[in-house]
């Protein structure tokens, strides 16, 4: 093989593979600027979480409140019973009574509406993670394409480094072959 019939293809496949190769990283590019995207999402939906932690914890220690009043509401109930209360003294109680019951309601209600938020949030935290992941993968692939394609390109160069030497070595075995012998020394 000599060097003229061996550069055009080895130029030719080198240029497909500089191709193929631009594409790869283009391709790790847009993977990357996509996992970057998610993460900023997943930050988002992080912070959302915390914040609805801590309305959570918020609306908890409220209910505790509540219930801390409801058990001071019956302490001073049964006292009233015991020292022989009166009816207006009852409907005072009951007022009371019936305005804990209702703030428990709201809070109740606010409580699922919070809890449904964080569920939701978690979920779409679960989805971002799967994306990076998967990109992350994807990554990965494109990167073991490109090692590999960088493996057959120094395949290929060495292949051309050889056949050059190869062809050096055969010009200067046949220049010595056709020179006179008596030129030869």
């Amino acid at each position: 093989m000599t060097a003229s019939s061996s550069s055009p293809g080895w130029l030719e496949t080198e240029m497909q593979t500089d191709c193929v190769a631009s594409r790869l990283l283009n391709l790790i590019r847009v993977y990357r600027l996509r996992m970057d995207r998610i993460e900023i999402l997943r930050s988002a939906g992080i912070s959302d979480r915390n914040n609805a932690d801590r309305l959570l914890l918020l609306l908890r220690e409220d209910m505790k409140l509540v219930s801390d009043q409801r058990q001071e509401w019956q302490s001073q109930w049964q006292k009233w019973l015991q020292q022989g209360g009166t009816l207006g003294n009852g409907r005072n109680y009951n007022a009371h009574h019936m305005q804990l019951q209702e703030i428990e309601n709201l809070l109740r209600q606010h409580q699922a509406g919070m809890e449904a938020r964080h569920a939701d949030i978690q979920l779409r935290i679960a989805a971002l993670n799967r994306d990076l992941m998967r990109y992350q993968e994807k990554i990965r692939f494109v990167e073991e394409q490109q090692a590999e394609l960088q493996n057959q390109d120094a395949k290929i160069i060495r292949r051309h480094d050889s056949d050059q030497n190869e062809d050096t070595g055969l010009r200067k075995w046949l220049s010595e072959q056709l020179t006179p012998v008596e030129m030869r020394f």
